[in-house]
């Protein structure tokens, strides 16, 4: 399994092979398989197999989830169904901006936005180079990404069609950030032993217990 969330009154999980489970808060306690004839067997090639790390969405009967070469999966509550991408990159991550601004990251710079019922494009100004975005987050009406792999990598945002690197005023800036987030009106940014915040006036670095502070 790759990734767990709630969603509504329920928690739902994806994994290897396309699996989709369910848990919902009012029933027995049972984890069921959404698409039960989608699950790929031991020993399915390589070539086709699908590791999905990433499932979310605005409510039960809304929720993606994506992976590998462009896959999208959808849940209305009933069945789960393969959507259309644009591209044939990896997926890596959601973000839920409302029913109809679902946003969706990965390899090769890929940045998607839509929902089920329009479709998902391609981001203008996205797209280009070996960029591996793994995290997303809304802050302040500005989309952040974090990108620990290719070229370029750093934190970035993207607003107006233009993707930006983002500039801390830190010495060092955080290296390879992999993870990024925001709660409480804070964005916080992560690298395997750094750790930033961002309060929307001025940015902190935080000492990673256990390791010498960066300075």
């Amino acid at each position: 399994m790759q990734d767990i969330q709630e969603i509504g009154d329920s928690l739902f999980a994806c994994g290897d092979g396309l699996q989709f489970y369910r848990r919902s808060r009012y029933g027995d306690g049972t984890w069921h398989c959404l698409a039960p004839d989608l699950r790929q067997p031991p020993g399915t090639p390589a070539s086709a197999y699908c590791i999905m790390p990433r499932i979310n969405g605005p409510h039960e009967r809304a929720v993606y989830a994506v992976g590998q070469r462009g896959s999208i999966y959808f849940w209305n509550g009933e069945t789960v169904r393969k959507l259309d991408c644009p591209v044939r990159s990896t997926l890596i991550d959601i973000h839920v901006e409302s029913d109809d601004a679902i946003w969706i990251c990965g390899g090769d710079g890929t940045l998607l936005k839509g929902n089920h019922r329009t479709g998902f494009r391609l981001c203008p100004g996205t797209g280009l180079g070996t960029t591996l975005f793994q995290r997303m987050t809304m802050y302040d009406g500005t989309l952040y990404l974090a990108a620990s792999g290719g070229d370029p990598f750093g934190l970035f945002t993207y607003r107006d069609g233009r993707i930006a690197p983002v500039r801390t005023g830190l010495q060092p800036e955080i290296a390879d950030p992999h993870f990024v987030d925001s709660a409480h009106g804070v964005l916080w940014a992560m690298s395997i032993k750094d750790i930033v915040r961002f309060d929307g006036h001025a940015w902190e670095r935080i000492d990673f217990p256990g390791h010498p502070p960066i300075r």
